[in-house]
């Protein structure tokens, strides 16, 4: 059959990407460790390295909460964020924008639920 071919040299190739996947992910997990050491080594009697204090584990997993935070919403309004990646408070504008879609919804709704008259 004709179909066969293009599945087979499309598995090949998505093959191919899972085996470099999985090398760059081994090298990168090992340059993590790496790094872990190097800052081990450099703060030896700090504690905060890779293998430091809870404290300094719970501070590090918050960072990262809030890195992923931001990712997910760089490209996205609210365009400019405070340093905990949080917007503005609204404007009295924006407040009167919202109430008036959400009466539109409730009217919608109120309308929706009312028995048909016949």
């Amino acid at each position: 059959m004709i179909c066969f071919p293009f599945p087979q040299s499309y598995q090949r190739n998505l093959q191919e990407l899972i085996e470099q996947i999985a090398e760059l992910l081994e090298q990168n997990q090992a340059r993590q460790s790496e790094i872990c050491a190097e800052l081990d080594e450099l703060n030896r009697g700090g504690g905060s390295g890779c293998g430091g204090s809870k404290v300094a584990a719970a501070a590090a997993a918050e960072k990262e909460n809030l890195l992923a935070r931001r990712s997910l919403a760089v490209f996205n309004p609210p365009y400019f964020k405070d340093a905990r990646g949080f917007s503005h408070p609204p404007n009295a504008d924006t407040i009167k924008k919202r109430q008036k879609i959400l009466e539109k919804i409730c009217f919608c709704l109120v309308l929706l639920q009312a028995p048909e008259r016949s």
